[in-house]
């Protein structure tokens, strides 16, 4: 004689099991592709005080770009102030202390192959640059929370190239990716800035899941590519290149005084 209650009991765990492994393959087919606009500050710095940024990403890789780099078209209708502005720049144009070209100034990192490059703009002179080894972001997880735009954030602290930063990252989004060169939460940063406040990255908006986005999540174009090294050596560099072509082009040597105003940049140190 069949005991119906175990009967039912066997029925309900093979449901659950079922229910359960219906759900993960929901989990793992659901599309992990999108976009959150970000408000970079970069307070002390020798650039303007802020400008607008896009993470592009999905499952295996993603793409950092600085808005004020960015060849913005038509369909991009986050910043449609920027849309018709740039529409019109058909060549590079000097903006203070930023050149603007289509490629613009950014991070691409590949979760697969754990690489990392990043492109940057010294001077006049764009350097694509791979990092040499994969960075290694030792976060430690606090119990402290907040609501990002309705998405429920947990804090992290870690220490990266010379700075202590916070972050708030989303669990329910299970990305561990960043703005910038910050990676490895259990979950999407959504929020970053370190203790001095003078590297901010603000949440400005997100578009997820997507099934596809317009921009190709790929590395920069090999052309300007330079070492670590040279990155590391690149204001002094870029500054004596500027200081003998202008020296070269003036008529009186003597006459010319040129200085470098030393500004800090984002990474104080370059140990991991």
């Amino acid at each position: 004689m069949v005991d119906k209650n175990v009967k039912n009991e066997k029925f309900s765990s093979d449901l659950s099991l079922s229910v359960l492994y219906a759900s993960f393959r929901a989990l793992c087919s659901a599309p992990r592709t999108g976009r959150v606009y970000f408000i970079h500050k970069n307070t002390g710095f020798q650039t303007i005080d802020s400008e607008k940024a896009t993470l592009y990403f999905s499952a295996d890789s993603s793409l950092f770009i600085h808005g004020l780099g960015e060849k913005f078209d038509e369909k991009d209708s986050f910043w449609p102030e920027d849309v018709a502005w740039f529409k019109d720049k058909n060549k590079d144009e000097e903006m203070g202390s930023f050149i603007v070209d289509p490629v613009g100034q950014g991070v691409y990192k590949n979760f697969v192959t754990r690489t990392m490059q990043f492109r940057k703009f010294f001077l006049a002179e764009a350097y694509a640059v791979e990092e040499p080894t994969w960075p290694k972001l030792k976060w430690k997880i606090k119990p402290e929370t907040k609501t990002i735009s309705n998405i429920k954030c947990q804090k992290a602290t870690t220490k990266f190239r010379g700075r202590n930063y916070t972050a708030w990252f989303a669990p329910s989004i299970p990305i561990q990716d960043g703005p910038w060169k910050l990676h490895g939460c259990p979950g999407l940063i959504l929020e970053a800035y370190d203790d001095t406040d003078e590297v901010v990255f603000l949440f400005a908006g997100i578009q997820f899941p997507v099934e596809t986005i317009e921009k190709k999540i790929a590395p920069f174009p090999v052309a300007n590519v330079h070492t670590f090294e040279e990155f590391k050596n690149a204001p002094e560099i870029e500054f004596e290149k500027m200081k003998r072509r202008n020296l070269s082009a003036s008529n009186s040597a003597s006459s010319t005084v040129i200085t470098r105003i030393v500004s800090k940049e984002i990474e104080l140190e370059f140990e991991n």
